[in-house]
């Protein structure tokens, strides 16, 4: 079975989310980005985040998980610092455009937690909308570059 270039990277992202030399930010957003579909809603069971996203302790080598308020005390950071939009949760993390590449080649499902597909780019917007409405005007301008050339 081969792998595309996309299911790589999001194993790779998935992989990394429990390496125990990064710091849990950051591999909060891999795992993250390991599920995030079309939209970039990244949807998680109850408790799911915590099992996967192991807390360890460098000191003594214990592994650990982290508590219910530090994940969503993580995840607040995460908003503000930009990498996740506002009502981001441990039930569904979602990536704006411009952290994530939203243009996925399958169709999104609405979210179970936040009940649409929407994106997110400083207000949350219709991703099948706005790729509709740049093709119709890549096609409008294709047409008057036809005509003005003839």
């Amino acid at each position: 079975m081969r792998l595309s270039w996309g299911k790589l990277m999001k194993r790779g992202a998935e992989n990394a989310s429990a390496a125990p030399c990064l710091g849990a930010d950051f591999r909060l957003f891999l795992l993250a980005t390991s599920r995030a579909g079309a939209g970039g809603h990244a949807c998680f069971a109850a408790g799911e985040i915590a099992e996967a996203l192991p807390k360890y302790n460098k000191a003594s080598g214990e592994v650990g998980t982290f508590g219910e308020k530090y994940l969503r005390n993580l995840i607040t950071a995460g908003v503000d610092a930009g990498l996740y939009a506002p009502g981001s949760s441990t039930l569904c993390i979602v990536l704006p455009m411009g952290v994530y590449d939203i243009g996925a080649k399958y169709k999104a499902k609405p979210c179970p937690v936040h009940g649409h597909n929407m994106s997110y780019l400083g207000g949350w917007i219709d991703t099948d909308e706005m790729e509709r409405t740049l093709a119709e005007r890549v096609r409008r301008e294709d047409l008057l570059t036809t005509r003005g050339n003839q």
